[in-house]
């Protein structure tokens, strides 16, 4: 007969393993004690690098947008 004692028990210590895996992403543990992860400096960097490569994307857009009317217009011309 198997012993099933040991199994049971498992996937509690694997639970608990991975709550202290991924705390970090939830909520950290005894947050009014710990420091801010990323000072007022660095949110600001970030934010400004986020806004950089969101107006980079919007230009890509409008550079398409505006060589698709080009050949629209192009082909227009061409057929009429």
């Amino acid at each position: 007969m198997a012993d099933w004692s040991g199994c049971l028990a498992a996937p509690l210590t694997r639970t608990s393993k991975i709550s202290i895996l991924t705390h970090g992403f939830d909520r950290p543990f005894d947050a009014a004690e710990r420091p801010a992860r990323f000072s007022a400096a660095r949110k600001a960097q970030l934010k400004r690098v986020g806004l950089q490569a969101l107006a980079l994307l919007s230009m890509g857009s409008v550079l398409t947008a505006l060589i698709a009317l080009k050949t629209a217009i192009y082909v227009w011309h061409l057929h009429a």
